[in-house]
């Protein structure tokens, strides 16, 4: 419990206790007239005053620095976890060169929005290994779907789709040779296609994938997996990455490695047409250390409840956040009216967008359980608003495009802020992929997903429920 809260607790007994003992005493002098009920009255409510001012003394003179200690204890052990977790400088790396990768692999995996510039300049790579008898399976948007309007909604310029068709096209005309076998006349594509014996494949997936996946897998058994997280509006220069081995990182390697499955096993499959000319950081000199997933990534999206309980500013953005608005009531209810600013960003309930949360969805799921979700969430941010005693402001904002990430955010903006990033799965009951970062530990990393927040923000349709007094 925070020293404030606990102050308030001490207030309140010692008021209650203080005002029965009055009670007692008025009681005794004015309610009663027998003599001998008089006298147990007045010594029961001057007994009730003695023990509160008795109290009183020994916290103010004997308890406070023991308060003081128990203070300073608890900010010990939050620098000691902190400085316990690894940094995303060392879990997040330099964009690695795919080269060394491709060459020596047996089974290639790649999933993005549209693959273009891994395509084109790993080609020849590609070929090669497909002639070595490699396994090559390509996962990329469906140009009918609108997976890539969603990831225009999500970029620099929102607006901007056919630059992502352009893009697709020349990567549909690059797959088209690389499963013919490669550039030449129709001869020399079939004597091509006959060294091809490996094993290509290529999937249309109908909606915008939160991050891209490369996986390898050498002759020898050798894996690795690299993530890329996808930006929204800016840091596309250099976005998050990570790469994951199933030695070190276990779990989070099978996670991912099971979320490019179920990928592939949702789109559909692709095949080209009769004519493939139609359609469509600067290096860190200082030495990282080697973080497994399992130390960098969590399951658990919560934010400590001690850093809540005393936030001047609490943004929270997701598909619906309605467990997590819930989870957090209570502590949103008491910070704004203390005055702090909140900000909460959910879906905007438009058709479309419910129809990619149900594609994107495992079992059974429907446009109107999402509505429902995205109008509870919605109606529970209002009752907040609506507390009289609210000093603070509370903003709701509707998103109009899927993220490909949530975030919990504390004070965001000060030197001990934390920022907690949900990374959005597809088609899995599994808890999603989480990590935590701290502006004191965390550095460009720790900004560039707080910019991410603001970025997702400009594109929302904001309501402001309250306004600072």
């Amino acid at each position: 419990m925070d020293r404030q809260r606990r102050s308030r607790y001490v207030l309140a007994v010692y008021l209650v206790v203080l005002s029965l003992a009055v009670i007692l005493v008025l009681a005794g002098l004015f309610f009663t007239t027998s003599p001998d009920w008089k006298s147990v009255w007045i010594n029961l409510g001057t007994s009730l005053l003695g023990v509160v001012v008795l109290f009183f003394l020994v916290q103010r003179f004997f308890l406070a620095d023991e308060w003081g200690l128990s203070d300073r204890i608890e900010q010990l052990v939050r620098r000691l976890e902190l400085s316990e977790r690894p940094s995303a400088r060392d879990f997040f790396v330099k964009a690695p060169v795919l080269d060394d990768y491709v060459r020596s692999a047996m089974q290639i995996d790649m999933c993005g929005v549209t693959l273009t510039s891994a395509v084109n300049k790993q080609f020849g790579n590609l070929r090669e290994r497909l002639a070595q008898g490699a396994t090559l399976r390509l996962l990329i948007a469906d140009p009918d779907s609108l997976a890539l309007e969603m990831s225009a909604q999500r970029s620099e310029v929102p607006e901007d789709v056919g630059y992502y068709l352009k893009r697709l096209e020349a990567t549909l005309k690059d797959l088209s040779y690389l499963e013919r076998g490669g550039f030449g006349s129709e001869q020399q594509d079939m004597q091509r296609a006959g060294l091809n014996r490996g094993s290509f494949s290529a999937r249309l997936l109908p909606y915008a994938s939160s991050f891209g996946i490369y996986r390898f897998e050498t002759a020898a058994g050798k894996s690795d997996i690299i993530v890329e997280l996808y930006p929204h509006g800016a840091g596309y220069v250099t976005p998050p990455i990570f790469v994951l081995t199933p030695e070190r990182d276990g779990v989070w390697y099978d996670y991912f490695a099971r979320q490019f499955d179920e990928m592939w096993q949702r789109a559909k499959s692709w095949t080209p047409g009769p004519d493939a000319d139609e359609h469509i950081q600067s290096g860190r000199t200082a030495r990282r250390r080697t973080v497994r997933a399992a130390d960098f990534l969590t399951s658990q999206s919560s934010l400590p409840t001690q850093r809540l309980s005393a936030a001047s500013a609490i943004y929270l953005s997701g598909f619906t956040l309605g467990r997590k608005t819930r989870e957090y009531l209570r502590f949103l209810d008491e910070r704004l009216q203390a005055g702090a600013a909140v900000r909460i960003m959910i879906l905007d309930p438009k058709q479309e967008l419910l129809e990619e949360c149900v594609v994107r969805s495992s079992g059974i799921s429907s446009v109107d359980h999402w509505r429902k979700r995205l109008d509870s969430t919605a109606s529970l941010v209002e009752v907040i608003a609506s507390s009289p005693d609210i000093t603070g402001s509370l903003e709701l904002g509707y998103l109009p495009y899927l993220p490909a990430y949530g975030f919990s955010m504390v004070d965001p903006d000060t030197p001990d802020g934390i920022i907690v990033v949900e990374l959005y799965h597809h088609r899995s009951t599994e808890d999603n992929p989480t990590f935590e970062l701290s502006a004191a530990r965390d550095g460009e990393w720790y900004q560039f997903f707080r910019r991410q927040f603001d970025l997702m923000w400009a594109s929302c349709r904001v309501v402001k429920l309250t306004e600072t007094r």
